[in-house]
């Protein structure tokens, strides 16, 4: 943290924000699957879609997770959060939060562990990911501020 110190309502925005945009991009994978049950029924029963999806909702999870630590960096960085673990931690909150409810109970057939484990592991190494992208980002425009 800055000497500066935080301000918890700035964090509390990229907080929301993240949740903002992992919830989003859980909704455009339900409309997605329901689209897709409604007008290839047959296709929508096989087990070539359902573990697809399966791999897809990781996928999904590791994207929203990524643009959710990218967005979230710079608003950290401007409410006092600048390095360590908090960053990545707060980053993190909202896309592990929302990936964890999504997945707390799993689709049949896969087991409980995984199932939850992994979707959260990826909104949260997305974020991870996101935070340092910026970071990257910020560094090459010339500007050398550290996340």
């Amino acid at each position: 943290m800055s000497k500066r110190g935080t301000d918890r309502r700035r964090v509390a925005a990229a907080v929301g924000l993240t949740v903002g945009v992992a919830l989003a991009g859980v909704t455009v994978a339900v409309v997605v699957v329901v689209i897709v049950s409604g007008t290839a029924t047959e296709f929508a029963l096989s087990d070539g879609f359902f573990w697809a999806s399966a791999v897809a909702a990781v996928f999904v999870q590791l994207l929203v997770g990524t643009l959710a630590g990218r967005l979230a960096a710079p608003r950290l960085r401007r409410a006092g959060v600048t390095e360590g673990l908090p960053r990545y931690a707060l980053a993190a909150a909202g896309p592990a939060t929302v990936s964890l409810l999504a997945s707390l109970h799993p689709v049949e057939g896969i087991p409980p562990v995984p199932g939850v484990l992994l979707p959260v592991v990826a909104a949260a190494g997305g974020a991870a990911m996101g935070v340092r992208w910026a970071a990257g980002r910020r560094y090459r425009s010339g500007a050398a501020v550290r996340y």
